[in-house]
């Protein structure tokens, strides 16, 4: 079942204060919280009742990937950084 625009902004001070908790880059907060409702436009809950949880399950997950995708890439320059 499709999410309105107006139900997903009902949300945004929630959401932007979770965010802001779990990011630790906070030029990201934005990106966050953007594709958490690109998440919510065009793959909506099953279940609208618990918005608010949905949403911030999204939020975390993309949190995580983001932390998890600049950790490897740090990885991956540092070892190709090394001198043979």
């Amino acid at each position: 079942m499709p999410v309105s625009e107006k139900r997903l902004l009902e949300h945004a001070e929630y959401l932007r204060r979770l965010v802001r908790g779990l990011v630790l880059d906070q030029n990201r907060v934005d990106d966050v919280v953007q594709e958490t409702y690109l998440r919510a436009l065009s793959k909506p809950p099953r279940h609208s009742q618990n918005l608010r949880g949905w949403l911030a399950t999204v939020a975390r997950n993309i949190a995580f990937r983001l932390q998890r995708d600049a950790s490897r890439r740090t990885r991956r320059e540092e070892r190709a950084g090394r001198p043979d």
